[in-house]
């Protein structure tokens, strides 16, 4: 403080311990802004450069078990400090010895170049006697051949009475994906691939398919895209049912831009995904125009059961009956613990708990639905006590505002949805099979930018729902799709549940 500011301060102490009391508030709020700002700092930075990873080292969770077998529930909270943390260390990564080359798939199809020494040179330097084959020496090199359209024309023959010259016959026309048009169920699958499996943009699949020979715009991709959806949708709403029925659902959104006919910009739309991650599992696509909770509530209007997603605050209203339980994501909780890492190495300590949640579930992974709830109940539970433990040993210590005090926050405010786990075998510890389902959106508006209109989102969703199921399932994409494109305008209703994608091998197979 500089002489000129000594002079100005005020002779009564009160006055004066008053305004050293407002400066130091003042001092506090400030210093509090500025540690907020350095943490938005480390994580922009993080999210540009750094690994997306939240992998936490195995040391972390060493010890936890021993601990809880060793002392009382009721012991006091479990301190886990920075110095309590082991030395990180390189773990050695032991290489596979190469076993050489591997041998090529014997299903490709091979062709023979013989080459042959000229015949001139075919005589021994020593005797002058020509020289006769004793062997081969075979190397192999791999091709590729450019894909190539073919058109491929119906014959019907017709038959008629030469005699009376009447009652003419001609063999059915096959059943077409799109009546009255060229494309082949192939053809239509591989577009559909492309763009939705494969995160191809149609104006890139137009320079490729014209390169194969093939002549075609966007405008009829575009068309034949929007056939395939609807002829798909009786699939669509089948697997919706079939979610709907199950005792649990993951869900979860991710945003993309839509195009706004008349304003010359873009607004924000949404996908969401309803997952059900069971024996023969689906996943089912819903689109919005908004992310109001106007679009869960009307896809899971009547259902009945579990719902885990995060805690966007739209779900609320559907928790507020009976009918469905909200089950939260320990991987959205964590992540902020993860976050507030960079600025307070407290956090190590929640990590180092929610860890060891992971390994009681890794314990449980293939055992009998009884065997893992009983591993819940005794260890998992265990873990959640000492939980609240260690956040209420740190609730007077931190800021609200700090990034360790809102994932104490968020964590506490959810405490009673983060452990619906422990109370069915079904729950999973957290929503990442919802959030990886959805990752194939998040993918491809990276390519594709936006979608044209809200009802080509909703074509998407369609078309989303099935490549995933099919993924899901073990089921080529682009398989099913070329034999599904005929059956489903001939297939029986009453078996209608054979083309689902989790169904579909085994009713081929029967077929055939």
């Amino acid at each position: 403080m500089r002489r000129e500011q000594i002079e100005k301060l005020p002779d009564d102490p009160a006055v004066l311990r008053a305004a050293l009391l407002r400066t130091a508030d003042e001092l506090r709020v400030a210093n509090q802004q500025i540690d907020l700002l350095k943490h938005q700092i480390l994580l922009l930075k993080r999210w540009r450069y750094g690994s997306s990873s939240e992998r936490v080292q195995s040391g972390y969770v060493q010890g936890v078990f021993e601990f809880m077998q060793g002392e009382a529930a009721d012991s006091g909270p479990m301190e886990v400090e920075e110095e309590d943390l082991p030395e990180p260390r390189a773990e050695r990564v032991e290489r596979k010895k190469s076993g050489g080359r591997k041998e090529l798939p014997k299903e490709l199809p091979r062709e023979q170049v013989i080459h042959e020494v000229p015949e001139g040179e075919r005589f021994c330097k020593c005797c002058g006697k020509p020289m006769e084959p004793i062997g081969k020496e075979v190397s192999e090199s791999i091709e590729l051949i450019p894909m190539v359209a073919k058109v491929v024309e119906h014959v019907r023959v017709k038959y008629a009475c030469l005699g009376c010259q009447e009652g003419v016959k001609t063999a059915e026309m096959p059943v077409k994906p799109i009546e009255k048009a060229r494309p082949g169920a192939t053809l239509l699958a591989t577009v559909v691939d492309w763009k939705y499996g494969r995160h191809l943009p149609l104006f890139r699949q137009v320079e490729m398919l014209q390169k194969a020979g093939l002549p075609t715009t966007r405008g009829q991709l575009c068309g034949w895209v929007g056939h395939v959806a609807e002829r798909l949708r009786p699939i669509w709403e089948l697997m919706k049912g079939k979610v709907l029925l199950s005792r649990k659902i993951h869900t979860d959104d991710t945003p993309v831009r839509v195009l706004d006919p008349g304003k010359g910009k873009t607004r924000t739309g949404r996908f969401w995904v309803y997952l059900w991650d069971g024996e023969n599992p689906h996943a089912v696509f819903d689109y919005t125009p908004s992310r109001s909770r106007d679009g869960p509530a009307r896809f899971l209007s009547g259902y009945k059961g579990y719902l885990q997603a995060d805690a966007f605050a739209g779900y609320d209203a559907l928790y507020a009956g009976e009918q469905i339980v909200e089950v939260a994501c320990w991987a959205h909780a964590r992540r902020k613990y993860y976050e507030a890492l960079a600025t307070d190495r407290q956090a190590v300590g929640m990590l180092r708990l929610i860890s060891a949640l992971y390994v009681v579930e890794e314990m449980g992974r293939g055992q009998a639905p009884e065997t893992r709830l009983k591993l819940r109940q005794e260890l998992s539970r265990h873990v959640l006590d000492r939980m609240l433990l260690w956040m209420d040993a740190r609730r007077n210590n931190v800021l609200p505002k700090s990034p360790l005090g809102q994932a104490i926050s968020y964590t506490r405010s959810n405490w009673k949805a983060l452990n619906r786990f422990v109370e069915d075998p079904i729950l999973s510890l957290d929503n990442n099979a919802a959030e990886n389902a959805v990752r194939c959106v998040a993918l491809g508006r990276k390519n594709w930018l936006f979608v044209g209109n809200d009802e080509a989102g909703e074509r998407a969703a369609i078309l989303y729902s099935i490549l995933a199921s099919c993924r899901l399932n073990g089921v080529d994409p682009w398989e099913y799709l070329a034999d599904v494109l005929i059956r489903v305008s001939t297939h029986p209703s009453s078996r209608a549940d054979e083309l689902l994608p989790a169904n579909w091998k085994r009713a081929v197979s029967y077929t055939h």
